[in-house]
């Protein structure tokens, strides 16, 4: 909370009162990131296919037989569970100021007032609040070569 406001100027004879207050500024940003996976696999796949059968050396009459059987499996599993609660609250205050009792005859912001033995003056800056929010969740990426 950012607070310039609240102040008072009371009770003040003849001469020239003047309340002045700043702005009240307030920035909040907020980046979250989860549950984030990445999977790179190097599949056995491309090496298996290159499978070299030779049968060499044998005479007449032999009798030969190959058999190949490849078999080749590869399984990925992600799964992200992510839950935000993002609760961003910003409060500011610059007026309510007062200026009272005073032989001035004070008049509040952002009025100025004059009778004749001094003035009374009030001026309240700006309240600003800005908020950013970025969430990102749930990604998941797979490579394979």
């Amino acid at each position: 909370m950012n607070n310039t406001g609240n102040n008072t100027a009371s009770f003040n004879t003849g001469g020239d009162v003047n309340l002045t207050t700043g702005n009240a500024n307030a920035g909040v940003n907020v980046f979250n990131t989860a549950g984030s996976n990445e999977a790179f696999v190097v599949s056995p796949s491309s090496f298996a296919n290159a499978a070299l059968v030779k049968i060499l050396g044998n005479g007449a009459f032999s009798n030969n037989s190959v058999d190949l059987s490849r078999h080749n499996s590869t399984s990925v599993h992600q799964k992200n569970n992510t839950m935000f609660d993002n609760n961003i609250r910003t409060k500011n205050n610059t007026g309510n100021n007062e200026s009272s009792f005073g032989t001035s005859m004070g008049y509040l912001m952002p009025y100025s007032y004059s009778n004749g033995s001094g003035s009374s003056s009030s001026y309240s800056g700006s309240a600003n609040a800005g908020v950013g929010l970025h969430n990102l969740a749930s990604s998941n990426g797979l490579s394979s070569y």
